[in-house]
């Protein structure tokens, strides 16, 4: 009789050993599930940020490129290529609207396509895109900057 008691008592308190060791495990799971979500939160905005920085590092060389391009016009005033300031005030536009669309969230970012705008439409008045390709955004934003109709159609 002693002998079940003491297998019952070791019985009862392996159980609850047991339903311990369950409550732990649960908690220190939980815990792990906790601290994970935290991680994975902290490596997506680690993500965000660099985007941001390669957007940002790619806007600035699009400048760079702008402003190579009409120091480049400035100093040959006299084109072989009649068509050669077309091509030029295309280019423009175009990095224009890269910048515009890599950091359209960012208002000095706008403030600045929209002086390359100003001063593209004081060189040649840009008044004839094909405003199906452009983003409508930038189509907004050069219509606004610039006072006029944009658009060749």
């Amino acid at each position: 009789m002693v002998r079940i008691i003491t297998i019952r008592m070791q019985t009862a308190t392996l159980e609850r050993g047991s339903y311990i060791a369950t409550m732990v495990a649960a908690v220190i799971t939980a815990f792990l599930l906790l601290l994970a979500a935290y991680q994975f939160r902290a490596a997506q905005q680690d993500a965000r940020e660099t985007l941001d920085l390669e957007r940002e590092a790619k806007a600035v060389d699009l400048y760079v490129r702008y402003n190579d391009l009409m120091q480049d016009a400035a100093a040959r005033k006299t084109a072989r290529n009649p068509r050669g300031a077309e091509w030029r005030g295309n280019l423009v536009v175009l990095l224009a609207e890269s910048i515009f669309r890599l950091r359209k969230a960012d208002s000095g970012w706008v403030a600045t396509v929209a002086g390359m705008l100003q001063t593209e439409d004081s060189i040649a008045v840009v008044n004839d895109l094909d405003c199906r390709t452009y983003d409508p955004a930038f189509v907004a934003l050069a219509v606004s900057t610039l006072k006029h109709r944009v658009c060749s159609s």
